[in-house]
């Protein structure tokens, strides 16, 4: 036994100091009651960039070639994509790991005429209860009277920042200005010297744009490879002494959302503490208010965050409500919503697209029925069927006749083609009540033979299978049939056979457990969970690529010559196996709703700032053609009038052509275009730049117009023809 013990004891001595070096996470240094934290990871990029199925794409020498001008343009190395843009952004140069900031709340200070000073804070541990409304609301009203008092606010905060050597220069030569309206002192706190910052607002404007973040003074350790910064003396000095007892990393909520909505290299992370924030406030909110916020759900709320990760070789964003757990109020409705989609266990792989939800009508029916009621907008269920009654507006009753047939759970399925370039597609539907749902396909099959839609005939599969065959219009054959209470519909005859028979059969292989693709991106996109799945679009690039290849020639006439190298086109099919997928997923359960996206490159944060991009493009090119339009007049082709929007209501002449004829009748700079061709088309009975627009617009180059220009009293008409410039 002492043979084992000595060196036992021996390895644990060794240990303990490497354990109490190890540096603990940027989240374990903030107060666990923080009501706001945000936090960004270039460790983390740096880690995940290489990761990227597009970086190691660009890893085939061909593809390099191919792009060659493209990244000589950009300045980067073909041979190493991620490296080259790290070092082109200088991102590590600014941010060596991970840069936090959190806020707990604000802090007024009161400044008395002899210069003594009261603050006042306001966060989940000291809520704004009487004592700090009557000491702040005496402390306006005494400065309103002139009593020479003043005051100023900060938010309480902190931050950690894990400086790069830009930052750490950048830092260093601010505080060294001379004239920097800053106090500047070392000061100890927690054991350790730190500087002790306070402003002195000598400097309106420095002091306007500061004072949030610096107040009555922020205390700042810069030593080091991890900086913290806190407004707070206590909150630093918990932070240099390792973080405090009930830290914000250990906090239920935020560790649920943290787990939630990060995975793999987790780039960038936000949260709000909604129970936090309401805690801050608490003493101001009457009970009754409490009261209402339980019963209608509001009170289910934890909080609310997102979160960008590389994982699985893409990109990865989530955005989630998260909750306490115990659904009430309106959040009952999220049970219509139950999670775990079955199709995905028994459709086979190969799958090139899926779109699939769950969701139960008549659970939905039940839960809003309640929630109406628990309200005291409806007494009673009749009220409710006849509010549904007089939405559906039809023949037949949502609540009797459609909500019973159907299950909770409808899926599309997308498979490659076998002949000609059309994909194959399988529609499948969960059903509560077959012969309700035969009832409802009967009168749909009447209506659309009836109306000259479609024509169905008997479709005899064999192995007593009934189906039905559609002819129709459709770019596609299809037939559908009613099994073991599902509805199948298919693009051929032969595919709807297999999905009768083989699909879900013993042994039989699986998307969900077999498809490597699609396993990869599920991982992805949420870590590869199912059982609280509500609903899911899915593509599988790396089979999708061999079907758009066809298009890359038309593709490589439309991109610019400088962006690519025609000669060297690569082989896309091959590169095609660095890809996997990409997903939108909504997850569902007692914990948050959340919504995730994955793919390569990201797709919610690229596609918004695509739309913003493009509408900030397009209004720029809509204000450019509303600010000039040139018009040439007909007897002298050199002279021009610009002509521009007064406050978006006229058309005033902008500029003349000196020696023309609108010049020699007397119009010129400040005159107003009322008319063209006799028409004004503004509200005010002027013309306005819309209507002066669409007036050109309308017309061809050489075209004439009369316009009837006003300056003061006098009206004059004058013929001009257009440039070709002039649309």
């Amino acid at each position: 036994m002492r043979t084992i013990l000595g060196p036992l004891l021996l390895a644990s001595l060794l240990a303990a100091p490497a354990a109490a070096q190890e540096r603990p996470d940027a989240a374990a240094l903030f107060p666990g009651d923080t009501i706001a934290y945000a936090e960004v990871d270039a460790g983390a990029l740096a880690r995940g960039l290489p990761e990227l199925q597009l970086v190691k794409m660009l890893s085939d020498e061909r593809l390099q070639a191919f792009f060659k001008p493209t990244l000589d343009t950009m300045g980067l190395d073909a041979a190493d994509v991620a490296g080259s843009l790290l070092r082109k952004s200088t991102v590590r140069e600014w941010l060596a790991g991970k840069a936090a900031l959190g806020i707990r709340g604000l802090a007024v200070t009161i400044v008395e005429p002899d210069g003594k000073r009261k603050v006042l804070r306001v966060s989940p541990d000291r809520p704004f209860d009487a004592e700090t409304a009557t000491q702040l609301f005496g402390a306006l009203a005494r400065l309103e009277m002139g009593a020479g008092l003043s005051g100023r606010f900060a938010l309480d905060l902190m931050a950690v920042v894990e400086p790069g050597p830009k930052l750490k220069e950048a830092v260093r030569a601010f505080l060294a200005q001379p004239n920097l309206p800053l106090g500047q002192e070392k000061v100890t706190v927690g054991g350790r010297e730190v500087l002790h910052l306070t402003l002195r607002p000598d400097d309106a404007a420095f002091a306007l744009f500061t004072m949030p973040f610096i107040g009555n003074g922020i205390y700042a350790d810069l030593s080091g490879d991890r900086w913290i910064v806190a407004s707070d003396k206590e909150t630093m000095a918990s932070a240099l002494q390792g973080g405090p007892r009930g830290a914000l990393a250990g906090s239920p909520g935020f560790a649920k959302a943290r787990a939630r909505l990060t995975g793999g290299h987790a780039l960038a992370f936000a949260y709000v503490d909604a129970a936090a924030l309401v805690r801050t406030v608490k003493p101001c909110i009457p009970p009754i208010v409490f009261d209402l916020c339980e019963r209608n759900g509001i009170a289910a709320i934890e909080g609310a965050g997102a979160g960008i990760s590389i994982s699985e070789g893409g990109v990865r964003e989530s955005f989630g409500v998260m909750l306490d757990g115990r659904l009430r109020g309106a959040w009952t409705l999220l049970e219509a919503l139950p999670g775990g989609m079955r199709s995905l266990e028994v459709s086979p792989p190969g799958a090139l697209a899926v779109v699939g939800f769950k969701f139960d009508g008549t659970k939905l029916r039940e839960r809003v029925g309640a929630v109406l009621k628990d309200l005291a907008l409806v007494t009673k269920d009749e009220e409710v069927s006849a509010m549904l009654r007089q939405a559906a507006r039809g023949a037949l009753d949502l609540e009797k006749d459609i909500l019973p047939a159907f299950g909770d759970e409808a899926a599309l399925f997308v498979f490659p083609p076998q002949m000609g370039p059309v994909p194959q597609a399988v529609l499948g539907i969960d059903l509560r009540d077959e012969a309700a749902f035969r009832k409802l396909l009967v009168q749909a099959q009447q209506a659309a033979a009836a109306g000259g839609v479609a024509r169905f005939a008997p479709l005899d599969l064999g192995e007593g299978i009934e189906a039905v065959q559609v002819f129709a219009p459709l770019p596609m054959s299809l037939c559908f049939a009613v099994h073991k209470k599902h509805f199948f519909a298919a693009s051929s005859p032969e595919l709807l056979k297999q999905v009768l028979l083989e699909w879900g059969s013993g042994g039989a292989k699986s998307l969900r457990a077999d498809d490597e693709v699609f396993r990869s991106t599920l991982k992805g996109l949420n870590g590869e969970s199912v059982d609280n799945l509500a609903a899911l679009g899915y593509v599988n690039l790396r089979a999708a690529v061999p079907q758009v290849v066809a298009l890359l020639p038309m593709l490589g006439t439309q991109l610019p010559p400088g962006w690519i190298d025609r000669t060297q086109v690569p082989d896309f099919n091959r590169l095609a196996k660095h890809l996997t997928g990409a997903a939108v997923g909504l997850r569902v359960d007692g914990d948050g709703v959340t919504l995730d996206a994955f793919s390569p490159a990201g797709l919610i944060l690229p596609g918004t700032t695509w739309a913003v991009y493009e509408e900030q493009r397009r209004m720029a090119e809509w204000r450019a053609r509303q600010a000039q339009v040139i018009l040439v007049e007909a007897d002298t082709p050199t002279t021009g009038i610009r002509t521009r929007s007064l406050q978006g209501d006229h058309v005033r002449i902008d500029a003349l052509q000196e020696d023309g004829a609108a010049s020699r009748a007397g119009s010129g700079p400040g005159a107003r275009v009322v008319a063209i061709h006799g028409g004004t088309g503004g509200g005010n009975g002027e013309l306005d730049q819309h209507g002066m627009d669409k007036e050109v617009s309308r017309r061809a180059p050489g075209d004439e117009v009369t316009l009837t220009i006003r300056r003061g009293e006098e009206t004059i008409e004058i013929v001009l023809r257009l440039e070709a410039g002039d649309r």
